[in-house]
């Protein structure tokens, strides 16, 4: 029979791993931003969520033809036919909350909105009561940029790169 806590080892976070393994802040940070945007908190998330980035660069990710924009539309749509109502222009301070569920939004003005659903585009941190949370540094971690070309691509040409 095997030993009892042999292969034990002590569990640690993401952002731990990347501190100790990354030796330049920038790269901690990418490794940070891949589990903000699978909505993980760094400091919280497992040390395993950092497959996360080795999946999506050896696996590549999906992507929808049309881009974001193109899902926002029908998404739209879709919900549109189902009544659902939609409010723009209207600046939120804070997503309402009770029993650890989002339950409304406060506006700008101090107005309060209750719905069955909110649907926020905000950044994970900024959803955090009080804001961001006190152990995460702010900062640029990772910026996108798309572009579209226009000709054929080089048969060797990988369809994304990290800079």
């Amino acid at each position: 029979a095997p030993k009892a806590g042999l292969l034990r080892r002590p569990t640690t976070t993401l952002a731990r791993v990347g501190a100790r393994e990354l030796r330049d802040p920038r790269l901690a940070a990418l490794l940070d931003a891949y589990a903000w945007a699978y909505g993980f908190d760094p400091a919280d998330a497992p040390a395993s969520a950092a497959v996360l980035p080795y999946m999506e660069q050896t696996f590549g990710s999906w992507y929808v033809a049309g881009g974001l924009r193109a899902l926002a539309d029908a998404v739209y749509e879709r919900c549109r036919k189902r009544r659902v109502e939609f409010v723009f222009d209207a600046p939120v301070e804070e997503v309402l909350e009770k029993d650890g569920r989002a339950v409304g939004v406060r506006l700008a003005g101090g107005e309060e909105v209750a719905a069955d659903h909110v649907v926020s585009g905000a950044p994970v941190p900024a959803l955090h009561p009080g804001g961001a949370p006190r152990h995460q540094a702010l900062g640029t971690g990772r910026v996108t940029v798309c572009l579209a070309l226009r000709g054929p691509r080089e048969a060797d040409a990988v369809h994304r790169t990290v800079v």
